[in-house]
C-alpha cells in the first residue's frame, strides 16, 4: 500500500507573538461531523510553563479552521492535548501538566553557552524561571499535576469543570463498546519522573472518579534504563484492544514502539513486543480504524525527519510499514501525529512541526496532511 498525498497545510499558529509554539496535537471527528484538533498552544518553547490546552474546529471537513480557543489553562504547563468524542454529543479534552519543579530542574541545568540545550532554550531561561518563581507560593499551584480534562456535552460549544485524574495520555482515552471511558497512561509520582508501570482506569466523565482496572509493569518487558510511556489504546471492531507504547532511554538512542493486546477489555494484557527491528525512529503512535476495516497507525519517523504510517488489515497481527506522509529535511522539532477519517474516506493526519526549517529559532505550528490509502 501507499499514501497518496492530497494536501498539506498549517492549521494552527501564532506567528506574530513570542508565544508562537504549538505542540502535541490530537485530531478527532466529533459526533456531529465537525473536526476538532486539540494542542498545547501559546507556548514559547518545547519546555516552558506557559502552555494552554486549546482547540481549533473545522466545519468543512478540514478545509478551514477556527482560531485556537483555550479550554484548559492552569497555573502550570498544560501539554499534550487529547480529544475523545463519546456518547451522542460529548467530547473530552484532556491535557497533561508538568510541575514547576520540572521547569526549575530543566532550565536550572542550562548554566551557560556550553550546555547542549543552550541554543534552543537559553534565551527562554530567565522568562520561564521568573514565572516559576511567581507561582511557587500560590496554594493551588500543584492542584492540577498529572492529567486534567473538561467535557462538553454539546459537541465542543461549552465545557464543564476541570477534573484531575492520574494517567498521562497524550492523545486521550478510548471508548469501550459499552460507552465507558478507558484510560491507560503513565503516572509521575514525584511530579518529574515516570513511574515504571502503565495504569489503566475507567473514568467517569462527569465526576472525574477513576476505577483502577489493571497495570502493565515496565520491568516485565524492558530493562531498567529504558522507560515505557505515552501509550495509545484502541478497541477494534472485533472487540480486541490494541495498545502501542512508546519505549525510550534517557539519551534517546532508543526510541521505538511496542504493542500489546487485551481480549477482556483491559483487565489483562499480552506481554508487549517490539514492532520495529530498529530502535531509533518510530514513536509515538496513534491508531485509527478506517471504515474499510484497516488499522492505520501514524508515527514520527526520526531517521528521515518526517511522519510515516503503517497499516494492518488483520486486526493488528501484522503491519505494513513505511508509508510516507510528510518529509522535511530542515525539521528540528516535530512529532505526535494523529488521524481521523474524513467524509470521503480520505485521512487527515495532524502533527506539530517547525515547517520553515529555521534551526534553533523557529517555533512550531500544528500541521495537517490530507491523504488517501491506495494499493
Amino acid at each position: 500500500m501507499k499514501a497518496k498525498i492530497l494536501d498539506t497545510k498549517i492549521i494552527c499558529e501564532n506567528k506574530h507573538s513570542a508565544h508562537n509554539y504549538f505542540g502535541w496535537p490530537t485530531v478527532a471527528k466529533l459526533r456531529d461531523g465537525k473536526i476538532m484538533v486539540g494542542a498545547s498552544g501559546f507556548r514559547v518553547r518545547h519546555v516552558c510553563p506557559y502552555g494552554k490546552a486549546v482547540v481549533c474546529t473545522s466545519y468543512d471537513d478540514g478545509e478551514t479552521w477556527t482560531p485556537p480557543t483555550v479550554v484548559i489553562d492552569t497555573l502550570i504547563d498544560d501539554r499534550d492535548v487529547g480529544i475523545t468524542p463519546f456518547g451522542e454529543s460529548s467530547v473530552m479534552v484532556m491535557s497533561l501538566s508538568d510541575s514547576m519543579e520540572y521547569i526549575n530542574e530543566f532550565y536550572g541545568a542550562i548554566k551557560d553557552e556550553s550546555h547542549p540545550r543552550f541554543d534552543r532554550f537559553g534565551k527562554f531561561k530567565d522568562y520561564s524561571l521568573a514565572y516559576a518563581e511567581f507561582v511557587k507560593d500560590k496554594e493551588n499551584v500543584n492542584e492540577f499535576l498529572g492529567s486534567n480534562f473538561r467535557v462538553s456535552h454539546d459537541n465542543g460549544l461549552t465545557f464543564g469543570p476541570i477534573h484531575n485524574v492520574p494517567p498521562m495520555i497524550p492523545h486521550g482515552p478510548c471508548v469501550l463498546p459499552d460507552g465507558r471511558i478507558f484510560a491507560m497512561g503513565n503516572t509521575r509520582g514525584d511530579g518529574i519522573h515516570y513511574d515504571r508501570f502503565l495504569s489503566s482506569y475507567i473514568i467517569n466523565p462527569d465526576t472525574g472518579e477513576c476505577e483502577l482496572v489493571s497495570k502493565i509493569y515496565s520491568d516485565d518487558f524492558i530493562t531498567e534504563d529504558v522507560i515505557a510511556c505515552e501509550p495509545y489504546t484502541i478497541v477494534t471492531k472485533s472487540g480486541k484492544m490494541i495498545v502501542h507504547i512508546r519505549v525510550e532511554n534517557s539519551d534517546m538512542s532508543i526510541k521505538t514502539t511496542y504493542q500489546c493486546e487485551s481480549y477482556d477489555l483491559g483487565k489483562t494484557f499480552t506481554k508487549p513486543h517490539k514492532l520495529f527491528d530498529d530502535d531509533t525512529g518510530a514513536t509515538p503512535t496513534h491508531i485509527l480504524q478506517h471504515s474499510s476495516g484497516a488499522l492505520i497507525a501514524v508515527h514520527a519517523w526520526r531517521k528521515e525527519s518526517g511522519i510515516d504510517a503503517m497499516v494492518s488489515t488483520d486486526d493488528g497481527e501484522t503491519w505494513e510499514k513505511g508509508l510516507e506522509i510528510y518529509r522535511n529535511e530542515e525539521l528540528l522539532d516535530w512529532s505526535y501525529p494523529s488521524s481521523c477519517e474524513l467524509s470521503d474516506g480520505s485521512i487527515l493526519t495532524v502533527f506539530y512541526a517547525d515547517p520553515e526549517g529555521e534551526p534553533n529559532s523557529k517555533a512550531c505550528s500544528v500541521m495537517a496532511v490530507k491523504w488517501r490509502l491506495e494499493k
